[in-house]
């Protein structure tokens, strides 16, 4: 079996930040506010303490520009899939990308089509063209962007609050107590359960932010970094993923997820004006964290998951958010084409294979194609459908909201609310 055409997606959720909650979190161990105003002294993998700043300088333009670690990975990820799937690539051939419309993504896009196209991306003639969706800049919006819960009134997400108070308060406690036991030797610095919080998240964004490896990561026990990942999986699960019933989330990316579906379908497409054109055999879209997270809740890999627990960590739980939500998170839907004219679908998180629960009946567990579209199909009917989930003051119906920028992107862009933008 070959690899047919891998339609849609690669999902990127940018750099290191995604709002600027993240800056806030970085300031909560300001030195100017608690350790530039603490005398003490620190030893071990704490005694950094004393002399160390933020790493974030310029809050204004590092908040809104990729950082060099998701330059790299996104460059990494151009080459590589160039090298997969060599048959995909058409020397002298134009590709487009669609992205978030916001500074940080549409760098991450443009980076990855100056890997996967090489200098021909931006220069001589330029084959690269990175389409900004603006998920608010019109009501042909609603439904048919890369942020759909951007319109909806219904939709919030509360980072899990309830779960992971629960369960930071089983683990948070026991480690600052530790940590001031055994390396704060004199003068007085209080670390606090929400510092033990912050200290971890530290680790992988400081990490991700400079290129290096953040001190903070030589302060936990790996036992404590796999509670701390516990608590990111309630954070995405029940935040937007498929615990957030609540919050609307994990509704939002149907008219999305539906599209896919109907791509994987066919090769061909239709538009208003019926222009046919053809499909390009790599589609690509790169968004936030936020927005993988809701994707992920309804493809299906997690559908024989239960819920998970606030109180203890299944150790053998599937749904592990840094495995799909980590700086470059990617998921990727491919057709698989036998010589019988069968299609497949095989979704990959991370590049790992997840087979669909509810559809494994294809070679190596794959999902016949046209089983996944009416699957999607009901599950989306199920769920009572995207403008009640959603709450938006529309005079559309259910029938008319739908993700098709993928083929009508020239319309939209004529219209304003979709730009292009050059690698």
């Amino acid at each position: 079996m070959d690899p047919g055409i891998q339609t849609p997606e690669h999902i990127e959720n940018g750099s290191p930040f995604t709002t600027s909650d993240h800056f806030r979190a970085l300031a909560k161990l300001n030195q100017h506010s608690k350790i530039q105003n603490s005398t003490f002294t620190a030893t071990g993998p704490l005694s950094f303490l004393q002399s160390w700043t933020l790493p974030v300088q310029n809050p204004s333009l590092q908040l809104s520009s990729e950082a060099i670690t998701g330059y790299r990975e996104v460059f990494d990820l151009g080459v590589s899939l160039r090298a997969r799937y060599p048959d995909f690539f058409s020397p002298g051939g134009p590709v487009h990308v669609f992205a978030n419309d916001y500074p940080r993504v549409i760098e991450t896009a443009q980076n990855f089509l100056r890997a996967y196209l090489g200098v021909n991306a931006s220069q001589g003639p330029v084959l690269g063209t990175v389409f900004a969706v603006n998920s608010t800049g019109s009501s042909s919006a609603l439904g048919n962007s890369l942020a759909p819960s951007d319109l909806c009134p219904n939709y919030h997400d509360d980072s899990g609050a309830n779960q992971t108070t629960i369960w930071g308060a089983t683990y948070n406690p026991a480690t600052a107590e530790r940590l001031q036991k055994e390396y704060i030797t004199s003068g007085y610095l209080n670390i606090t359960a929400a510092d033990v919080a912050t200290m971890q998240y530290l680790c992988g964004f400081e990490t991700a932010i400079c290129g290096t490896v953040s001190p903070f990561c030589h302060v936990f026990t790996a036992e404590e970094f796999r509670k701390y990942e516990y608590f990111q999986d309630l954070r995405y699960y029940y935040g937007n993923g498929p615990g957030s019933d609540e919050g609307k989330g994990k509704y939002m990316m149907f008219p999305f997820l539906a599209s896919i579906a109907d791509m994987l379908d066919t090769d061909t497409y239709s538009n208003s004006t019926g222009d046919v054109g053809v499909l390009q055999p790599l589609t690509m879209a790169f968004l936030n964290d936020g927005q993988i997270s809701q994707l992920v809740a309804q493809i299906g890999v997690f559908d024989d998951e239960p819920a998970l627990p606030s109180t203890y960590m299944p150790d053998s739980r599937k749904y592990v958010a840094s495995r799909f939500v980590s700086m470059r998170g990617t998921v990727a839907f491919e057709r698989l084409s036998c010589g019988c004219g069968s299609k497949y679908l095989r979704v990959r998180l991370n590049d790992a294979v997840y087979p669909i629960p509810a559809c494994q009946s294809g070679p190596g567990r794959s999902c016949p194609v046209a089983q996944y579209k009416q699957y999607v199909e009901d599950k989306y009917a199920r769920s009572g459908g995207f403008l009640e989930n959603c709450g938006a003051n529309t005079t559309a119906t259910e029938s008319e909201v739908k993700t098709d920028f993928w083929t009508k992107y020239a319309q939209y862009v004529e219209e304003g609310w979709i730009r292009t933008v050059t690698p």
